[in-house]
This record gives structure tokens, C-alpha cells and sequence, in this order.
């Protein structure tokens, strides 16, 4: 339940489909709008722990996923999978919402700096254009942890979020320039956040969003 309101006190976060920001759908995937950085240097990846996993059974991958979430919860006692889960979802929601919104004062305490530098960079060529992001997301079909990673008591956890969106952009004319105020597009995207565990603050922090295989 913790977990959860520490999602809920981040208040509204980011995210929504721009061209400067969205690579072209792979051609096999026609729904699928993927999410990544224009400028390969903006590209947030996540360095290889020796503690993690994206397979429960992890023969090979160093601990199990279930091992590394126990690991995390005999760190922090509030942290449970169902509601780190039921807490993300509702950040997802949020995130879309404010990023779609260029509410960068919103923005600023929920995401690393690396990741609110790149956003901000496409809110502000936005605004300089004049252009208007409409945004729905229409609803999320699926949430689940994909991988987790714990290194001392730095925890990552990727989840990887199946969503219905639509958007479209507008330019100061009022001329939809990008998109399709009509079309519902299927997503995949895997968003990482991360805390420390035996830090003061609760919170979790988006530290990478990376497009998800389908």
C-alpha cells in the first residue's frame, strides 16, 4: 500500500508520442508506435548489474527475478511486487499526462535529471513551434515487471506497460501536423525506475523508457 502512495505523491509525470522523440514503427508491427531518443547520445540505458534477471528461473542470468524482489523487500519492508505494480500503473497514467501537458514543474522531482533534460528538450522545441500535443491514453491492458536489479541497496525495476493511445499534434494554425486524432495505436514500452532503498526518500524515480518488442 506504501508503494503505492509513493507513486501517487510523485504527483503527474511525462511521456507522450512525439515525432522528434518516436523512431517509425517497425514495419512488421503497424500498431505499434515505438518510444525512443532522435539523438543516439539521449539514449538512457541501464548498465549491467551482476545481480539481475528477466527470467524467473535465471539458470544463467544471476539471481531470480523472485529472489532479487525478496531480496528488495527484506531492504525496505513497505516494498511488495503487487503494490510496486498497482503504484506504476498509476504513475503511467500521470506521466503521460503531465509530459503531454510540458508541465516541466511537475516533471522536475519524478525523473532523473538525465531523463528530465531529454524531455525537456522536446517541450521546449514545442513551444518555440508553436505546437499543440493532444494526448489520450485510452487504457492499459498490461503491466508486469520484465527485470530487476539490486546492487547494494540501489534497486532497478523495469516494467514493461501494453497501452491504447492516441495523439496528434497541431500547429499554431490549428492544422494537425502529426498523427491522428482517430487512431488508436497499440504501444509497448518498458519504463525503469529506481530507488534506493535505505535512503529517506520513497520515492521512485524514471531513470529510462526504451521501447518494448511486441
Amino acid at each position: 500500500m506504501l508503494d503505492i502512495l509513493f507513486f501517487l505523491g510523485l504527483a503527474v509525470y511525462f511521456f507522450i508520442r512525439y515525432r522528434d522523440v518516436l523512431g517509425k514503427p517497425p514495419e512488421d508491427i503497424p500498431t505499434q508506435k515505438p518510444f525512443s531518443f532522435e539523438d543516439k547520445g539521449d539514449v538512457i540505458t541501464l548498465k549491467p548489474d551482476e545481480v539481475t534477471s528477466s527470467d524467473p528461473s535465471s539458470p544463467s542470468g544471476g539471481a531470480s527475478l523472485a529472489h532479487i524482489l525478496k531480496a528488495m523487500a527484506s531492504l525496505d519492508p513497505t516494498f511488495s511486487e503487487k503494490s510496486f505494480l498497482m503504484g506504476a500503473k498509476e504513475a503511467f497514467k500521470m506521466i503521460v499526462t503531465a509530459f503531454a501537458a510540458g508541465d516541466k514543474e511537475t516533471l522536475a522531482p519524478l525523473l532523473s535529471a538525465t531523463v528530465f533534460k531529454t524531455f525537456c528538450k522536446t517541450i521546449d522545441q514545442r513551444t518555440k513551434n508553436k505546437e499543440t500535443v493532444h494526448f489520450t491514453l485510452h487504457g492499459i491492458r498490461d503491466a508486469m515487471i520484465h527485470q530487476a536489479t539490486l546492487q547494494g541497496s540501489q534497486a532497478t525495476i523495469d516494467v514493461i506497460f501494453d497501452s491504447d493511445q492516441a495523439e496528434f499534434i497541431k500547429d499554431s494554425e490549428g492544422v494537425i501536423i502529426d498523427g491522428d486524432e482517430h487512431h488508436i495505436i497499440e504501444v509497448r514500452d518498458i519504463w525503469s525506475f529506481a530507488r534506493d532503498l535505505k535512503a529517506p526518500n520513497p520515492n521512485w524515480a524514471l531513470v529510462a523508457v526504451r521501447a518494448g518488442s511486441a
